[in-house]
């Protein structure tokens, strides 16, 4: 009898110990969507820029790759496939940025 408990308590055990670790592995993964959130806004606020500088118009390369880059980083996020997004969004910020750079060199006459 005394096997019998103290078996069940080593399960009780274990299969407190796993639940604990899904508990933790489920709050790790909840906050991809937060840092995908926050990753978006940069990026959206970035394109916003970009087009605010004419980008459309004098870096029209750059902009469209940023804006591809953003959509496609919303597709991914929405099949919960967050590491690949955040890396899709952080080339949507850097080409927005190179587009509003550009855009705002060439409005001067400067060579970029």
């Amino acid at each position: 009898m005394m096997f019998v408990r103290v078996a069940a308590a080593s399960a009780r055990g274990s299969h407190a110990a796993r639940a604990s670790a899904l508990c933790g592995a489920a709050l790790l993964m909840g906050c991809s969507p937060i840092a995908y959130a926050q990753r978006a806004r940069s990026a959206e606020r970035a394109v916003a820029a970009a087009e605010q500088a004419e980008a459309a118009k004098l870096a029209p390369y750059e902009l469209t790759l940023a804006k591809v880059y953003l959509e496609k980083a919303r597709e991914e996020s929405g099949e919960a496939h967050y590491a690949l997004s955040l890396t899709l969004l952080g080339r949507a910020e850097q080409d927005a940025n190179r587009a509003r750079l550009l855009a705002g060199a060439r409005a001067t006459g400067a060579t970029p």
